[in-house]
């Protein structure tokens, strides 16, 4: 099944990280089709609203469009010579840019919802402290705000390709396996973490009771019956996206601190390049509460993939 991939890209350090990681997964993703876009820089209002009434405000506006769309056509291309240089034909390259309309996150989702794309990858962060400040807000935008299209957000240099999705028995961990099947689906080489951190009480509940260790008890048998029920529809959904049982890999963690340090501990130190999460889990806090929100901001040099 074709996929569309939308690339947000500016001409940020952080932009190319990003493309560099669409090239590191391209012979994992079977069928993939690229867009990269730009949203180009806001024209003053001020400039907008006098180019109505004045003639040479509206060439000084027309001025300046043309160069903003230049500009945004040189990044574009640039990037997509790097990506047919490393392999990816031409053809399956489509590049877009359209001036800002409002919000940059909202354009964004616009854009990829028209479009029908099936993920939004962008760069975490500039390499500038402008840069950094403005590309971290809307990539926090997305994440905040994405309702049907997963959003990939890439920090740092990613070099591994082993994936991990973190899983908890909830519909929110059932849809990132689904759209695990989706997007790696029919690749006999792709292996697949399902990762999942056993909570103790303290992850639910701050307060310390008296028999805290009997409730811990409670609560680690709740959830292993939950997702033993997990693993079966789990499985079955990926079985039926081409993805063999020999694929998969189930890791089961205590929980050490909390289940958002053990998780983004175990990808650093398992040498994960991508993470895959749900956008809320068993608690409607976990994302952009808790574990979702901390995953998001602290991992590095790794994706992660917040599916809605």
């Amino acid at each position: 099944m074709q996929k569309r991939i939308l690339i947000v890209v500016d001409k940020s350090g952080q932009s190319r990280r990003a493309v560099e990681y669409a090239i590191l997964m391209d012979n994992l993703i079977k069928e993939s089709n690229y867009i990269l876009f730009n949203v180009q820089p806001t024209v003053s209002e001020y400039l907008l609203h006098d180019a109505h009434f004045d003639k040479n405000a509206r060439l000084a506006l027309n001025k300046l469009m043309d160069k903003n769309r230049r500009e945004s056509e040189k990044i574009l291309n640039e990037f997509k010579e790097l990506m047919v240089a490393k392999g990816i034909e031409e053809e399956r390259i489509e590049l877009a840019t359209q001036p800002r309309a409002m919000d940059v996150a909202k354009d964004i989702l616009i854009f990829a919802k028209q479009r029908a794309c099936d993920l939004v990858l962008i760069g975490k962060r500039g390499i500038s402290k402008v840069e950094e400040m403005l590309t971290h807000s809307v990539s926090t935008a997305l994440a905040e705000h994405i309702q049907t299209v997963p959003l990939w957000s890439v920090n740092g240099e990613v070099k591994s390709t082993k994936v991990a999705v973190a899983i908890d028995g909830s519909e929110g961990a059932l849809r990132a396996v689904d759209h695990v099947g989706f997007m790696f689906g029919g690749n006999p080489d792709m292996r697949i973490t399902l990762l999942h951190v056993m909570p103790k009480l303290r992850d639910y509940c701050p307060i310390e009771f008296d028999e805290e260790e009997k409730v811990d008890d409670i609560v680690v048998k709740g959830d292993k019956r939950c997702v033993e029920s997990f693993f079966v529809h789990a499985k079955k959904l990926l079985k039926n996206a081409g993805i063999k049982e020999y694929q998969l890999e189930i890791k089961e963690l205590p929980s050490i601190v909390s289940v958002s340090k053990t998780i983004v501990n175990e990808i650093e130190n398992g040498d994960y390049g991508t993470l895959i999460l749900g956008r809320s889990g068993i608690s409607e806090s976990f994302f952009l509460g808790s574990v979702s929100r901390y995953c998001f901001y602290t991992i590095k040099d790794c994706a992660v993939c917040i599916v809605p």
